[in-house]
């Protein structure tokens, strides 16, 4: 039987998401948090007959074509989605009834980040074959990623109701339990957390009774003590999985970030690295290199692995906020703006997009106006649960205090521009003497109290300390990586 193309593709990117110490990019873990695992590559099992007649000859050889064209280009890391997607419409005119190749224009739109393109094609694939349990999987996956879990949870379900032994699904459960988990332990629900990692353990454990070898299963096992915070087990198990040969770009991210909670950031980063020796378009990876060159103030290095990891994560608000608060470290101010706009386009009450922005137009382009408007829209949506938090709605509502200020002594400025009299002044014996509090001493207290030097995390630095997720999950400036919410 022809492979399907979703046989060899890549890991399709899934993360939670993990502050940086300074600035808008997170570390993330692929397989975990927010969204699900990949349900393709070595995960994905034969599939059922996928019409009543066997698909016709012409059909099987133009499918045979697109595979080995998408594999050539895997091969050497450029894949040609355009060519691939014309060879496989190409095999649903010759057979309409191929749920293979529907399926596999899915995968292929899904990689380019098209979500929409791809759920259609997984719902089409269903309607071909309502048993082809991997299209209903990648379905829940698009759920996930939009946010909307229950919808995805019932998709899962449904499909280890049908078929039990699909190692995708039970690793998307699995990975859809932890984030449970790590969600309710945060809030303080430990009875309720400690139910939902037993499950993810569960789906795990099962995973891997059918196939002790299965790495996304050893790999959503690292996250789950990860998340415990049993390092030493999470990394026992992922030099176990290491053993097995097998290259596996997510394990080595996963191993990453726990040497990077051990504060080991060297090892840390060579274990980035080696995933992107694996993969060199392996998102999640690029994420955290981005992130740790950024604790670093690298802002060249951090904009380089952020714009890596763009084509796999087009919408992604926190990279999108990354990419900018690393432009505006370069100087590229316009850039900046324009991200940062794109995030609040994807999440209207993104905080510290707001923030940024705020930042962006108080201290670099000395425009007051545009500055408190977007510090009052950040405090209109912020949330001040720890500490970090907390400072910045501090520094928030002083920077728009000092804001009000300005803008009183501009606008008296103005009035006393408008009510001076016309023409040139008389001359008198005190018309060289230098004005006690004139416009200009009034202007340069006002900037003064506003700008660079109001109390933000560290002055300039402040854009940098808010940036975190753009959703605001988590906050800026927190010395440790966690899991957001």
């Amino acid at each position: 039987m022809v492979r399907s193309l979703s046989e060899t593709s890549a890991t399709m990117l899934r993360r939670c998401l993990l502050p940086a110490s300074l600035l808008g990019a997170s570390l993330v873990a692929a397989g975990c948090g927010g969204t699900a695992l990949q349900t393709r590559a070595d995960q994905v099992q034969e599939q059922p007959e996928e019409a009543p007649q066997p698909i016709s000859a012409r059909a099987m050889d133009s499918f045979t074509a697109a595979a080995a064209l998408y594999q050539q280009g895997k091969a050497v890391d450029k894949v040609e989605y355009d060519r691939v997607e014309e060879q496989l419409r190409r095999t649903l005119s010759c057979d309409p009834r191929c749920a293979r190749a529907q399926f596999n224009l899915g995968v292929l739109y899904e990689e380019q980040g098209k979500l929409a393109e791809a759920e259609s094609a997984y719902l089409k694939t269903l309607e071909l074959n309502p048993k082809y349990m991997d299209a209903l999987a990648n379905l829940g996956q698009i759920y996930l990623k939009r946010g909307d879990r229950q919808e995805a949870l019932q998709a899962f379900e449904k499909v280890v109701e049908i078929d039990p032994f699909n190692a995708a699904a039970r690793n998307s459960l699995a990975s859809v339990h932890r984030e449970n988990a790590a969600r309710l332990q945060a809030e303080g629900s430990k009875e309720a957390a400690q139910k939902s990692f037993a499950d993810a353990v569960e789906n795990v454990r099962k995973v891997l009774a059918a196939d002790p070898e299965n790495l996304q299963a050893y790999n959503n096992l690292v996250l789950i003590y990860y998340e415990l915070g049993k390092h030493d087990l999470a990394m026992l198990v992922a030099m176990s999985a290491l053993k097995f040969k097998k290259p596996d770009a997510a394990i080595h991210n996963s191993l990453g970030l726990v040497l990077l909670k051990l504060n080991k950031v060297t090892e840390a980063t060579a274990q980035f690295q080696n995933a992107l020796k694996i993969d060199a378009s392996y998102a999640p990876a690029h994420l955290n290199l981005g992130a740790i060159s950024l604790n670093y103030r690298d802002f060249k290095g951090a904009y380089e692995q952020f714009k890596a990891a763009l084509p796999s994560m087009p919408d992604d608000p926190e990279l999108i906020l990354s990419l900018g608060v690393a432009a505006r470290g370069l100087g590229n101010l316009d850039e900046a703006e324009q991200r940062y706009r794109r995030v609040l386009e994807l999440v209207p009450d993104a905080q510290n997009a707001f923030y940024n922005l705020g930042v962006l137009y108080q201290e670099h382009w000395n425009k007051p106006t545009e500055a408190l408007e977007a510090f009052r829209n950040f405090l209109r949506v912020a949330s001040a649960k720890k500490e970090e938090e907390k400072k910045r709605l501090e520094d928030v509502r002083s920077r728009v205090d000092g804001l009000v200020q300005l803008m009183k002594i501009m606008e008296e400025q103005e009035r006393q521009k408008r009510e001076a009299p016309k023409g040139p002044p008389e001359e008198t014996e005190d018309a060289g003497i230098e004005p006690a509090a004139g416009a200009g001493s009034g202007e340069a207290k006002g900037g003064e109290a506003g700008g660079a030097e109001a109390p933000a995390a560290g002055g300039g630095a402040g854009a940098v300390e808010a940036a975190a997720a753009a959703t605001g999950a988590e906050g800026a400036g927190a010395a440790e990586p966690a899991p957001a919410p």
